[in-house]
C-alpha cells in the first residue's frame, strides 16, 4: 500500500472501504442470485490464478450461461 498517494490514503482511511476489504467474501460465500455479472480486474491473478481456481470456475460459468442477465466481457484497468 502506498499511503503517500492521496487517493490510496483516502481509500485506506475510509471506514466503509476498509470494512469491505477486511470482509471480502470467499467464493464459497457468494450467493449467485445476488449478482448479475462478475468483473475480473486484469493482472497476475486474472491471467494465471483464476482460470484454474476450482471455486471461481462455477461462478463464472453460471454468470456467463445463456440465462445470465448480463454478458461477460474483457476490461482493462488504467
Amino acid at each position: 500500500k502506498d499511503l503517500d498517494d492521496p487517493i490510496n490514503k483516502a481509500f485506506w482511511d475510509n471506514p466503509t472501504t476498509r470494512a469491505q476489504i477486511d470482509n471480502t467474501l470467499r467464493p464459497e460465500d457468494i450467493h449467485l442470485a445476488d449478482y448479475a455479472a462478475i468483473h475480473y480486474v486484469g493482472g497476475h491473478g486474472t491471467m494465471w490464478d483464476f482460470p484454474d481456481n476450482e471455486a471461481l470456475v462455477p461462478i463464472a460459468a453460471a454468470l456467463s450461461a445463456p440465462s445470465a442477465t448480463a454478458p461477460l466481457g474483457w476490461s482493462t484497468s488504467a
